[in-house]
C-alpha cells in the first residue's frame, strides 16, 4: 500500500468543508480541515501538504493573502494551491490567483470526479518527490560511506606498509646486530682489562636492547589471523620485556610507563602476537587521551583471578565520557579524525580476548582516568615454553669462531657450553673442530639419539653418521657455519621459530624472575630498578679461560 499523505482543505463553510471531505475521503490520504487562513498557516508549522485547497473568499485573511503568506515561507514555496471558489471571477480576478502560486481553480458547485482528479494527480507527484527526495538522500549516504570506507582503505593500507616495513626493520636489525654481537662475544673470551668490559658491557645492554625492540616490531607486525605465527601460549615475564622498547617509544616523552606483574606463573592461552597488538592498542590509546594533558602515567599490569589472569592497560587521563562509554566497542567508532584512526582498535583487542575465550572489560571516570582489563584464562600446569633452553656444545678453539658461533645459536634459542668437555653428553647439538672429533666419539654420540646433531668445523676423513653428521670444510665462511647451524639445530628439533628467549641472568632464578614489582621504565629502555636484563653470557668464566688458553 503506497504512503499517505497529507491534504489540507481551507474553507469558513463547514458545509463545504464537509464536501470536499466527502469527495476527496475516497482517496484515503490524511484530509486536515481550517475554517481560517490563520489556522491555516499553523497548520502549515508542522506539515509538508501535498496540495492545499484554498476558498478565495473568507473573513479576515482572504485566500490571496493566505496563499502570499504560503509562498513567503520556504519551506511550502512549492506546494501546490488549488483556489476553490463559489462563484466565477473575472479573467484579471483569476490571472492574480495564478500570480500567488495557484495551480487550478475549482468553482462551486463542486464536482467529486473532478476535485478527485485533480488532486490525485498532486498526491501522486508529491509521493514521487517524496520518493526522489529519499532516494537522493541515500545516494548522498551511499558516496559518503563510500567515501568513509575508501579512507579507512586507504589508512589500512598505510598500516599494512608500516607493518611490512616494522617486519623488515625487525629482521633487518636482527642481522645487523648479529656481527655485533659475535665481536663483542668474540672480546669477552679475550684477556682484556676491566675499562674494556665495562665497556663492552655497556655495549651489549645497547645490543640487548635493540634486539627486543626488533622482537617487538616482529610481534606488532604479524597477522592476527595467522594461527602459526606464534606459538599457542604466552609466558608474560618472557614476553613483556620484548614488547617494553616498543610501548615505550609509542609514548609522550612526558609520560611515564610502568609495570606490575604480580601473577606468579603468568601463562596465557593467547598467541603472543595477538597479546602483544592487543595491548600496544591499549596503551596507544592512553597515549592518544595523555596527549592533550602533556604528562601522565600509563601502567601495564597483571594479576591473579582464579583459573584467569587479569591484564590491563590503566593511565591517569582524562576520562571517557558515558557516551564514548556506551559506543567505544563498536566497530569504527572513534573520537580522533578518520585521517589517523579507523576506528577498529578495541574491536581487534575484544576479537583477540574472545578468541581466547576471555572477556574485555573496561571502567573510566571523567577527570580521573581509564582502565581497560583483559581477563584470559590462564595455562595452568603447563610448563613455561623457553625458559630452560636446550644446550649446544661448543668445542672449538679459535675464540673469534666460538664467539660467532656462539652467538648463532643464542639467536636460535640454545644454550652455548663453551669448552672440551662442556655440554655433552647431554647437549642434542655439538659443534667441535675437525681435529677433536674422532670418528669413534662421533659415532657414540649419534647412536646415544636419532634427533642428535653434530657440525664439524672443518674436514672429516669418514662420516660414520652422514644422517646426523654435517661437515664445513676447512675455512668457512660465516654465513656457511651460520646456515648449516640452523639446519642442524632445525633437524633436531631444537630450534622454534615462534618461541622467545629468556631474560633470565645465570643467576637469576624463577622467583626472581617472577617477583612482582612496579617501576618505572626510562626512554632507554632501563629501570629505575635495574638496567633492562641482557640474554644470558655465553659460556662460564672457567671455559672462556680454558678456550684462552688452547689459543
Amino acid at each position: 500500500m503506497d504512503e499517505q499523505v497529507d491534504i489540507l482543505l481551507v474553507d469558513d463553510s463547514p458545509v463545504k468543508l464537509l464536501a470536499m471531505e466527502t469527495a476527496l475521503g475516497v482517496l484515503q490520504q490524511r484530509l486536515h480541515k481550517a475554517s481560517s487562513g490563520r489556522e491555516a498557516l499553523r497548520l502549515l508549522l508542522s506539515h509538508d501538504f501535498a496540495v492545499i485547497l484554498l476558498d478565495v473568499n473568507m473573513p479576515g485573511l482572504d485566500g490571496f493573502e493566505t496563499a502570499e503568506l504560503i509562498r513567503a515561507r520556504d519551506r511550502s514555496s512549492h506546494t501546490p494551491i488549488i483556489f476553490v471558489s463559489a462563484i466565477s471571477q473575472t479573467e484579471a480576478h483569476a490571472s492574480r490567483g495564478y500570480q500567488l502560486g495557484a495551480v487550478d481553480y475549482v468553482f462551486a458547485p463542486i464536482v467529486p470526479d473532478v476535485l478527485r482528479a485533480k488532486v490525485a494527480v498532486f498526491v501522486e507527484l508529491h509521493r514521487k518527490t517524496v520518493q526522489a527526495q529519499r532516494q537522493a538522500e541515500k545516494i548522498a549516504a551511499d558516496a559518503r560511506e563510500l567515501t568513509a570506507t575508501s579512507e579507512r582503505l586507504r589508512h589500512a593500507e598505510r598500516l599494512a606498509s608500516l607493518g611490512t616495513l616494522a617486519a623488515g626493520l625487525g629482521h633487518d636489525m636482527g642481522n645487523l646486530l648479529l656481527p655485533v654481537r659475535f665481536r663483542l662475544e668474540s672480546i669477552e673470551a679475550q684477556a682484556v682489562s676491566a675499562e674494556v668490559k665495562e665497556d663492552v658491557g655497556a655495549i651489549r645492554k645497547c645490543t640487548d636492547y635493540l634486539q627486543q625492540l626488533a622482537r617487538g616490531l616482529r610481534l606488532l607486525a604479524l597477522d592476527t589471523e595467522d594461527e602459526q605465527a606464534t606459538d599457542n601460549l604466552t609466558d608474560l615475564r618472557i614476553w613483556w620485556p620484548d614488547l617494553l622498547p616498543v610501548l615505550r617509544g609509542c609514548l609522550p616523552r612526558d609520560v611515564a610507563l610502568e609495570e606490575r606483574m604480580a601473577a606468579s606463573e603468568p601463562v596465557v592461552k593467547v598467541p603472543a602476537h595477538r597479546l602483544s597488538q592487543a595491548v600496544f592498542n591499549l596503551v596507544q590509546n592512553a597515549a592518544d587521551a595523555l596527549r592533550v594533558l602533556g604528562k601522565g602515567r600509563v601502567q601495564v599490569w597483571a594479576e591473579n583471578a582464579g583459573q584467569e589472569i587479569r591484564l590491563g592497560v590503566t593511565d591517569d587521563g582524562p576520562g571517557m565520557s558515558e557516551e564514548v562509554q556506551r559506543r567505544c566497542l563498536e566497530p569504527f567508532f572513534t573520537t580522533k579524525t578518520r585521517a589517523i584512526s579507523t576506528g577498529l582498535g578495541l574491536s581487534l583487542v575484544q576479537g583477540v580476548v574472545a578468541r581466547a575465550g576471555g572477556r574485555l572489560e573496561f571502567k573510566s571516570r571523567e577527570g580521573v582516568g581509564t582502565t581497560f582489563t583483559m581477563v584470559l584464562p590462564r595455562a595452568a600446569g603447563i610448563a613455561r615454553k623457553g625458559v630452560a633452553r636446550a644446550p649446544a656444545a661448543v668445542w672449538v678453539a679459535d675464540p673469534q669462531r666460538a664467539g660467532y658461533i656462539s652467538a648463532i645459536l643464542s639467536s636460535l634459542k640454545l644454550q652455548p657450553q663453551l669448552g672440551e668437555g662442556a655440554g655433552l653428553p647431554d647437549a642434542p647439538l655439538w659443534i667441535v673442530d675437525g681435529d677433536r672429533a674422532p670418528g669413534p666419539v662421533l659415532k657414540q654420540f649419534c647412536e646415544g639419539s636419532p634427533a642428535r646433531r653434530v657440525v664439524v668445523i672443518g674436514e672429516l676423513a669418514s662420516n660414520p653418521a652422514p644422517d646426523q653428521i654435517t661437515a664445513t670444510g676447512e675455512h668457512p665462511a660465516p654465513a656457511l657455519v651460520r646456515d648449516t647451524l640452523r639446519k642442524a639445530s632445525a633437524a633436531a628439533a631444537l630450534y622454534s621459530p615462534t618461541a622467545l628467549p629468556p631474560r633470565a641472568s645465570t643467576n637469576e632464578t624463577t622467583a626472581e624472575r617472577g617477583k612482582p614489582a612496579a617501576r618505572e621504565v626510562t626512554r632507554d629502555g632501563t629501570t629505575d630498578q635495574a638496567a633492562v636484563r641482557g640474554r644470558q653470557p655465553v659460556g662460564r668464566r672457567g671455559d672462556r679461560k680454558a678456550a684462552q688458553a688452547r689459543a
